[in-house]
């Protein structure tokens, strides 16, 4: 997970000034005449009456009590007498009415008016976003999606995944190390950073599976080892399984692996099934949240260990808050405890090496579970705990780096199950 930006503070990332309407910068609407308020029209204007009411039919038959009478020749607006007569004006009670009707076309537009400020407000955001972290490679079309790619380096093959609501600057920091010796695959999952998905609907984890088989085929890679982290460590487990002859080892970092009963104080603004939810939450309210309290969820995320101050630029996790990568984000964690319950069920037929490194103090997936109950059920499976929090790839480079040599040296070894 890295749906965070840092203390760094978005203040910094989007500035209050986003927030006023400058005609000429506005692309998205049109102003329409909608002509003038029917409740300013002049006294002289006739207001129909209802044909059903009693009034209207005292009218027509010529029944006119004295008060109703002399009320109409008055013109009286409070309308005395046709609460005496069972009967009003018509315009005493459309006064009435008018009023309320004011009020509450008043209180809608207001609405209107601040839910299309905070949308304007996250479309500007996301443009900076874009312009902070913007496209570091290449784009691959596959089945299914078009995947943004970095690649470094030559020899063996790594095919590094990124987590929930993260993006491939996530490993940034482990890229050159790794490149040293490897050619080394970051991708951005489809519908994460600039990956984009072909479906109108956020994909399974079994169809990013799909569209990441379809990756190493395009690249050419011969049996990468995959490592995944947090979310894709799942997708990593996902790709083994469904694909296992593309697959030539595993090194998960934090993984997720095993459905959980509750989801994380940091993921709590994520937790939505309702994709109109998802969609009037991202285009209103998660860039403002974010500057209230920048700090709250990223610390929860890379807690016991510091925040980074550079990772909502170098780590790429400004591009998170985006209205798309938000839906994206919370649909996959919607849909994560499905797929793990599906995967649990299979993890004893992996016959490729497996590698799991999990910080001791992870505040996100507890390492019991997501680490040693896993590798108990995986033929061969070895789980390393360091001191640390969840997003080692990023706090701890020179450790995760050299614990992803060593899981790769496994799969030049040839180990796997006979």
């Amino acid at each position: 997970m890295t749906f965070a930006v840092g203390p760094e503070g978005i203040d910094r990332i989007v500035h209050a000034d986003v927030f006023t309407h400058v005609p000429g910068n506005y692309q998205g609407g049109s102003t329409v005449n909608a002509g003038p308020d029917p409740d300013d029209r002049p006294a002289s204007d006739p207001v129909r009456l209802d044909r059903g009411s009693g009034c209207d039919t005292e009218a027509r038959r010529g029944v006119r009590g004295e008060a109703g009478d002399r009320s109409r020749r008055r013109g009286r607006s409070d309308g005395a007498a046709g609460r005496r007569t069972g009967c009003g004006t018509g315009r005493a009670d459309g006064g009435r009415m008018s009023g309320f009707g004011r009020i509450a076309t008043g209180a809608v537009g207001v609405g209107m008016v601040a839910a299309g400020g905070l949308a304007l407000h996250a479309g500007t955001a996301a443009r900076r976003f874009e312009r902070m972290v913007p496209q570091d490679g290449t784009i691959v079309e596959v089945e299914g999606a078009r995947l943004h790619v970095v690649e470094r380096g030559q020899g063996p093959a790594l095919l590094l995944i990124h987590g929930l609501g993260g993006q491939l600057r996530n490993f940034s920091r482990i890229l050159e190390p790794l490149a040293a010796r490897h050619r080394v695959v970051l991708v951005d999952r489809p519908g994460s950073g600039y990956s984009v998905s072909d479906a109108l609907v956020q994909p399974s984890l079994a169809d990013q599976a799909r569209s990441l088989a379809g990756l190493i085929d395009a690249l050419r890679l011969d049996r990468p080892v995959v490592v995944g982290h947090s979310l894709g460590g799942a997708l990593a487990l996902m790709l083994a399984i469904q694909h296992p002859e593309r697959v030539g080892g595993l090194a998960l970092l934090s993984p997720f692996t095993r459905p959980v009963e509750a989801v994380p104080p940091a993921f709590a603004l994520l937790a939505l099934r309702s994709p109109l939810l998802r969609s009037l939450l991202a285009w209103t309210a998660v860039v403002p949240l974010a500057q209230w309290d920048p700090e709250r969820t990223a610390s929860l995320v890379f807690g016991p260990e510091p925040v980074p101050g550079d990772f909502a630029v170098a780590g790429g996790g400004a591009l998170g808050l985006r209205p798309a990568n938000f839906q994206a984000t919370s649909a996959d964690l919607a849909g994560a405890n499905a797929a793990a319950s599906d995967m649990v069920r299979r993890y004893a037929e992996l016959a490729m090496p497996v590698d799991i490194l999990f910080g001791a103090q992870d505040a996100i997936l507890d390492p019991e579970r997501h680490g040693a109950e896993t590798a108990a059920q995986i033929w061969g499976a070895r789980l390393t705990r360091v001191d640390g929090g969840h997003m080692i790839p990023y706090t701890q480079p020179e450790t995760v780096a050299a614990w992803i040599e060593a899981a790769a040296a496994r799969r030049r070894d040839g180990a796997r199950r006979p």
